[in-house]
């Protein structure tokens, strides 16, 4: 990212591709947060990782449309999904993403 727009821009861009491509899996998922978000693929300490809860976004708004359902939630910026066709989860702390490592509930 060379300017602040850049990042607001590849944020926007993110939020776009969640919306639009409906991921199912959560190969899908993090294939849209590598591509798009400005800290790319090896930004994280997990599998992908979503910078557009900077600017007040969750990654699960786009995805419960998609047909995403919560497992728990302890606050926006901790809580775990699955989508019930594919059995897929994603486990979300902290902008951090993890796919298919699902966690009890804290």
């Amino acid at each position: 990212m060379s300017t602040l727009n850049d990042y607001w821009a590849a944020c926007d861009a993110e939020m776009v591709a969640l919306t639009r491509t409906r991921p199912r899996t959560a190969a899908e998922v993090i294939a849209i947060l590598h591509t798009h978000d400005p800290m790319g693929p090896t930004g994280t300490a997990g599998d992908g990782f979503f910078s557009p809860a900077n600017a007040g976004h969750t990654l699960y708004g786009p995805l419960l449309p998609a047909g995403w359902d919560f497992d728990w939630i302890t606050a926006d910026y901790h809580w775990q999904i699955t989508h019930p066709d594919t059995g897929d989860t994603l486990t979300y702390c902290e902008g951090d993403v993890y796919a298919n490592n699902p966690q009890p509930t804290p």
